[in-house]
């Protein structure tokens, strides 16, 4: 058996690299949006009504910050499943897409209050 070449070994060497350092790159990514998540919750629970945020909105906006927790541990949990995996990566990327537009379009839909006029002229079909 012939052994590996020096370029052969060093193209491993960087590839192991490149891996190790994206893999870091994701876990602080996800470290960072846990601490974001984390404030989020906690400035909603500030500037809300006590009563009615923790029997009413707690259940949609605490609902939809564990989604994004899940979605970003779910990213983790793929990346170390190694290279025939990446496509999922790119689905969890549209899958937080898809909260995100969710959370800033749809109203609560347990809230009394109906959304503010300037709502529906927000969409271009309205320009």
């Amino acid at each position: 058996m012939i052994a590996p070449t020096t370029a052969r070994r060093r193209q491993d060497c960087l590839a192991s690299a490149f891996r190790t350092a994206e893999t870091d790159g994701l876990k602080f990514a996800v470290m960072g949006r846990f601490v974001a998540l984390l404030i989020i919750a906690l400035w909603q629970a500030a500037i809300s009504w006590a009563p009615f945020y923790f029997y009413y909105d707690a259940l949609i906006y605490d609902a939809l910050i564990a989604l994004f927790a899940v979605s970003g541990l779910m990213q983790v949990a793929v990346s170390r499943m190694g290279g025939r995996w990446r496509v999922l990566l790119v689905v969890f990327v549209l899958v937080d897409a898809a909260l995100m537009t969710v959370s800033l379009v749809f109203p609560n839909p347990l809230a009394d209050e109906a959304p503010s006029p300037a709502m529906f002229y927000h969409f271009p079909q309205f320009g």
